[in-house]
């Protein structure tokens, strides 16, 4: 007997994995709008002998925050569009106020949204399995630069 994908899927690390992947959506975004104040320099010259490496610090430091910042506002954006795509518009409204823009307590939404808190929690743990399972999975550059997915449904074995 064959067995269904969706029955392989482990629901509970599922769900906690895209919680996770949403919890850190606000410190990426602020990661992601941060000024830039690092400035470009040529390295300095000197006909003086130097214990010091070749190449230009500077440089490597301002590629390395762009690095971090680029990885930051793909982040954040793989959040955003998976709750877009979500057909759901109460997973929406729920991972979208409890996540993207947490400003209101669980209590105020569930009441805004007209639910019971035990419905309320249900409600939340299905939309979390559905970004699990809609999400393209969380965006890292690797040390070449090459942008992966990690994959945010996990499977039995």
């Amino acid at each position: 007997m064959q067995t269904s994908f969706f029955s392989r899927v482990d629901k509970a690390k599922s769900i906690n994995r895209a919680e996770t992947m949403l919890r850190d959506y606000q410190n990426y975004r602020q990661l992601s709008r941060r000024p830039q104040i690092q400035t470009l320099q040529s390295p300095t010259i000197s006909d003086m002998p130097t214990g010091h490496a070749y190449g230009n610090t500077n440089e490597d430091k301002i590629i390395k925050y762009l690095s971090r910042q680029e990885e930051a506002k793909m982040y954040c954006m793989v959040c955003t569009r998976t709750i877009e795509a979500i057909e759901s518009d109460v997973y929406k409204s729920i991972l979208t106020d409890l996540y993207i823009r947490p400003i209101k307590p669980n209590s105020v939404i569930w009441d805004k949204m007209g639910y019971s808190e035990s419905r309320f929690y249900d409600l939340r743990k299905e939309s979390l399995l559905v970004y699990s399972e809609v999400c393209p999975g969380i965006p890292t550059f690797d040390d070449d630069g090459v942008l992966k997915y990690e994959e945010l449904l996990v499977y039995r074995k």
